[in-house]
């Protein structure tokens, strides 16, 4: 498994602290889970899933519902 963790500031002043983990599962994709906080304390939460060119994605914005995406991503 992977862990990531940065922290950023924009011209606003806004600092955001982002935190996530990713593993493979079997040989089928990777699983990433993640969250973001930023210093107005708006939390996001993020679960993805990758097979492939297609990856699945649920997002989730302070106190909005969650959304969910399907992409299909191929490079040359």
């Amino acid at each position: 498994s992977k862990t990531w963790y940065a922290a950023d500031t924009d011209t606003a002043g806004t600092t955001t602290k982002e935190a996530s983990v990713s593993m493979p599962v079997g040989l089928l994709g990777t699983a990433k889970g993640g969250v973001k906080i930023a210093s107005t304390d708006v939390k996001t939460y993020s679960l993805e899933y990758t097979q492939g060119i297609l990856t699945g994605k649920w997002e989730k914005v302070g106190d909005a519902d969650g959304v969910i995406s399907a992409i299909a991503k191929i490079s040359f």
